[in-house]
């Protein structure tokens, strides 16, 4: 394939196969599935926030109710996400 201002390695390393691996980078950053969790619990509120500044109270107090077993259980997790990446 010929990429019009790109020089000839450019091309070269362009067109050069992939590993053909589809691994989501985000298993391994533990904090987003904290945010997952985060998120789900602010969604399933009674009342979800409707402008900013209800969206940052209930950030915070769910926040808070994260239990430190959700936080352990993610930490520990990643010994197994690393193993299935390499």
């Amino acid at each position: 394939m010929q990429y019009h201002g790109v020089g000839r390695h450019h091309e070269q390393w362009l067109d050069a196969p992939t590993c053909g691996c589809e691994w989501d980078y985000n298993d391994l950053n533990p904090i987003e599935n904290v945010w997952d969790a985060l998120g789900r619990q602010v969604a399933g509120r009674n009342y979800p926030p409707t402008n900013k500044n209800t969206l940052i109270r209930a950030l915070t107090e769910e926040w808070d109710k994260l239990s430190q077993q959700l936080l352990d259980n993610v930490v520990q997790s990643m010994v197994r996400r690393v193993e299935c990446c390499i």
